[in-house]
């Protein structure tokens, strides 16, 4: 989340290079003072205008001559290796409060759709520059987690010997997919955005991607899971 005056635009330069060599990086540039984020999908949380620059003087240092300034919040998913993405969260506590936010449930609405226009099962916090422990998790597919939703203070109480290999990818890492090794079944307890306390027991897909974002709130990304060789032949696609 960011507050202040941020200019967003398109790198025209980045689109010309996926295109000639066939990769997919972040094209969307968000600019606030010196920083630079970049990103696939950015939503704008308040008003914005669009301001095209004329062909004299490009409006920034990069060149770009169209941007959207705006002062409002956005909720972006930051890309591998932005700093939050490896750094632990800290407990959520009724104290807590997300800026540009009056109640946890609008927030849950906000992050769920950012998650599905990424196409994700699962996003963490630390993904949108929050360092705080929960994450948005979801898919038909899913027994307890059908319906998408926030659990905050996720934690596994158990798991099971019995392990799984499975493709796995992230939406911090754009069109990596790599196998991960991971307990087949866990038992987890968390919290609704309601405040209500909840265990369950998690197989399969489900088990896989509570897990994914589990490892995200303590800093942990999943090239990290894997041996430098494996994740060296899944970087090279």
């Amino acid at each position: 989340m960011r507050t202040k005056k941020k200019f967003i635009h398109v790198n025209q330069h980045v689109i010309r290079a996926n295109k000639k060599h066939g990769t997919n990086d972040p094209v969307i540039t968000i600019k606030q003072g010196s920083k630079n984020t970049y990103c696939h999908a950015v939503e704008i949380k308040g008003p914005s205008k669009v301001i095209y620059g004329g062909n004299d003087k490009p409006l920034l240092a990069c060149g770009a001559r169209v941007v959207i300034e705006t002062e409002a919040d956005v909720i972006q998913v930051f890309q591998f290796p932005h700093e939050t993405l490896l750094q632990t969260s800290t407990a959520w506590t009724d104290q807590d409060t997300i800026q540009g936010y009056d109640d946890k449930q609008k927030f849950e609405h906000d992050m769920i759709k950012v998650m599905l226009e990424e196409k994700g099962m699962g996003l963490a916090a630390n993904q949108i520059g929050i360092t705080k422990r929960f994450f948005a998790i979801g898919h038909s597919s899913f027994d307890t987690f059908k319906n998408h939703a926030i659990i905050w203070n996720p934690q596994v109480i158990s798991f099971s010997e019995e392990k799984i290999i499975d493709v796995e990818g992230c939406l911090s890492f754009k069109d990596i997919f790599i196998k991960v090794e991971r307990p087949k079944t866990i038992e987890v307890q968390y919290e609704t955005t309601q405040g209500k306390t909840r265990f369950a027991k998690l197989d399969g897909m489900e088990s896989k991607c509570f897990q994914h974002e589990l490892d995200h709130l303590d800093g942990i990304t999943f090239n990290k899971r894997v041996s430098k060789l494996r994740w060296q032949m899944a970087n090279k696609g």
